[in-house]
């Protein structure tokens, strides 16, 4: 069992998004099949769609959609504002 501080977990700047910093919460050295992750979406961020090979899991604290985010490419996780 591992236990870790979030404040220990160095936060890495996605560049397949917009505006989105990851923490590995849980990575593959812990978990082979399942992967833990926080991300941090700015206002007026967000991730394409697209398809992962690991299991992970989705846990939205807060969350704003908006109307037209599939034609932008952004119909998995949509755009976030202020």
């Amino acid at each position: 069992m591992h236990v870790k501080k979030i404040r220990n977990i160095e936060s890495e700047v996605l560049e397949s998004g917009e505006g989105v910093s990851r923490q590995m919460l849980i990575g593959p050295d812990e978990g082979p099949n399942f992967a833990m992750r926080k991300l941090v979406i700015e206002p007026g961020g967000g991730i394409p769609s697209h398809t992962s090979a690991a299991e992970h899991e989705q846990y939205v604290l807060a969350r704003i959609f908006h109307e037209g985010q599939k034609e932008r490419g952004y119909g998995g996780v949509g755009r976030l504002t202020g």
